[in-house]
Protein backbone atom coordinates (compact mmCIF):
# COMPACT_ATOMS: atom_id res chain seq x y z
CA UNK A 1 0.00 0.00 0.00
CA UNK A 2 1.32 3.21 -0.84
CA UNK A 3 -0.06 6.37 0.93
CA UNK A 4 1.69 9.91 1.02
CA UNK A 5 0.90 12.82 3.25
CA UNK A 6 2.08 16.26 2.12
CA UNK A 7 2.94 18.71 4.58
CA UNK A 8 5.34 21.13 6.65
CA UNK A 9 5.78 18.44 9.85
CA UNK A 10 6.12 20.50 12.46
CA UNK A 11 2.62 22.12 11.48
CA UNK A 12 -0.24 20.99 13.72
CA UNK A 13 -2.70 19.98 10.43
CA UNK A 14 0.26 17.44 9.26
CA UNK A 15 1.01 16.12 12.35
CA UNK A 16 -2.50 15.47 12.82
CA UNK A 17 -2.85 13.48 9.84
CA UNK A 18 0.30 11.78 11.12
CA UNK A 19 -1.19 10.94 14.09
CA UNK A 20 -3.97 8.84 12.74
CA UNK A 21 -1.92 7.07 10.85
CA UNK A 22 0.28 5.65 14.01
CA UNK A 23 -3.04 4.97 15.15
CA UNK A 24 -3.62 2.74 12.18
CA UNK A 25 -0.18 0.98 11.82
CA UNK A 26 0.15 2.70 8.63
CA UNK A 27 3.32 3.12 7.76
CA UNK A 28 3.78 6.58 6.19
CA UNK A 29 6.36 9.24 4.60
CA UNK A 30 3.69 11.20 3.27
CA UNK A 31 -0.67 11.39 2.15
CA UNK A 32 -1.97 9.94 -1.33
CA UNK A 33 -3.79 6.97 -1.78
CA UNK A 34 -4.05 5.37 -4.90
CA UNK A 35 -6.49 7.42 -7.14
CA UNK A 36 -6.96 10.04 -4.53
CA UNK A 37 -5.12 13.25 -3.04
CA UNK A 38 -6.84 15.09 -0.33
CA UNK A 39 -5.10 18.23 1.16
CA UNK A 40 -7.31 19.13 3.99
CA UNK A 41 -6.36 17.53 7.54
CA UNK A 42 -9.56 17.28 8.65
CA UNK A 43 -10.73 15.34 5.57
CA UNK A 44 -7.76 12.80 5.44
CA UNK A 45 -8.36 12.30 8.99
CA UNK A 46 -12.01 11.19 7.90
CA UNK A 47 -10.44 8.93 5.34
CA UNK A 48 -8.61 7.42 7.36
CA UNK A 49 -10.75 6.60 10.10
CA UNK A 50 -13.58 5.13 7.75
CA UNK A 51 -11.04 3.64 5.34
CA UNK A 52 -9.30 1.07 8.38
CA UNK A 53 -12.87 1.38 10.27
CA UNK A 54 -12.59 -2.02 12.41
CA UNK A 55 -8.63 -2.14 12.42
CA UNK A 56 -7.10 -0.69 15.74
CA UNK A 57 -8.59 2.36 17.72
CA UNK A 58 -12.13 3.53 16.22
CA UNK A 59 -11.24 7.30 15.54
CA UNK A 60 -14.32 8.09 14.36
CA UNK A 61 -16.11 6.72 17.17
CA UNK A 62 -17.84 3.26 17.16
CA UNK A 63 -21.63 4.43 17.25
CA UNK A 64 -23.90 6.82 15.69
CA UNK A 65 -23.46 9.23 18.86
CA UNK A 66 -19.89 8.99 19.20
CA UNK A 67 -19.51 9.32 15.40
CA UNK A 68 -21.60 12.61 15.77
CA UNK A 69 -19.10 13.88 18.98
CA UNK A 70 -16.14 13.32 16.56
CA UNK A 71 -17.89 15.34 13.58
CA UNK A 72 -18.74 18.18 16.27
CA UNK A 73 -15.38 18.41 17.82
CA UNK A 74 -13.46 18.58 14.42
CA UNK A 75 -15.74 21.22 13.60
CA UNK A 76 -14.86 22.80 16.93
CA UNK A 77 -11.26 22.28 16.23
CA UNK A 78 -11.20 24.23 13.05
CA UNK A 79 -13.29 26.85 13.35
CA UNK A 80 -12.41 27.45 17.62
CA UNK A 81 -8.42 26.27 17.95
CA UNK A 82 -7.10 25.73 14.44
CA UNK A 83 -6.27 29.33 14.26
CA UNK A 84 -5.17 29.64 18.09
CA UNK A 85 -3.33 26.35 17.69
CA UNK A 86 -1.67 27.85 14.59
CA UNK A 87 -0.50 31.16 16.13
CA UNK A 88 0.89 29.08 19.13
CA UNK A 89 2.63 26.78 17.36
CA UNK A 90 4.43 29.67 15.61
CA UNK A 91 5.17 31.15 18.36
CA UNK A 92 6.86 27.91 20.58
CA UNK A 93 8.49 26.68 17.88
CA UNK A 94 8.66 27.72 14.06
CA UNK A 95 9.45 31.30 14.94
CA UNK A 96 12.82 30.21 17.07
CA UNK A 97 13.54 27.35 13.58
CA UNK A 98 13.16 30.04 11.20
CA UNK A 99 13.92 33.32 12.85
CA UNK A 100 16.21 32.49 15.79
CA UNK A 101 13.89 34.54 18.24
CA UNK A 102 12.08 33.07 21.20
CA UNK A 103 8.10 33.15 21.88
CA UNK A 104 6.27 36.51 22.25
CA UNK A 105 5.00 36.25 25.96
CA UNK A 106 2.31 38.56 25.57
CA UNK A 107 1.13 36.55 22.16
CA UNK A 108 1.48 33.34 24.13
CA UNK A 109 -0.44 34.56 27.08
CA UNK A 110 -3.19 35.85 25.39
CA UNK A 111 -3.44 32.64 23.13
CA UNK A 112 -3.07 29.69 25.82
CA UNK A 113 -6.62 30.66 27.43
CA UNK A 114 -8.32 30.71 24.35
CA UNK A 115 -8.17 27.04 23.86
CA UNK A 116 -10.31 26.68 26.55
CA UNK A 117 -12.64 29.55 26.93
CA UNK A 118 -14.53 29.66 30.28
CA UNK A 119 -13.12 25.88 31.41
CA UNK A 120 -16.39 24.64 29.30
CA UNK A 121 -14.37 21.49 28.32
CA UNK A 122 -14.06 19.35 31.25
CA UNK A 123 -13.58 15.32 29.09
CA UNK A 124 -13.76 13.66 26.39
CA UNK A 125 -15.31 10.34 25.41
CA UNK A 126 -13.61 7.60 27.53
CA UNK A 127 -13.10 5.33 24.58
CA UNK A 128 -11.05 8.65 23.15
CA UNK A 129 -7.25 8.16 23.18
CA UNK A 130 -4.59 10.92 24.52
CA UNK A 131 -1.31 11.00 22.38
CA UNK A 132 2.21 12.28 23.91
CA UNK A 133 5.06 13.41 21.54
CA UNK A 134 8.32 13.53 23.54
CA UNK A 135 9.22 13.09 27.01
CA UNK A 136 7.38 14.60 29.93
Amino acid sequence: MAVKVYGFPLLEATRNVIAAFYEKDVNLPIYQDGEITLFESREINRYIATKYEGKGTPLYGKTLTEKALVEQWMEVEGQNYHPVITALNYQLLVKKIFTGEGPDDAAVAVDVPRLNPGGRISSRPSWQKTITYGSS
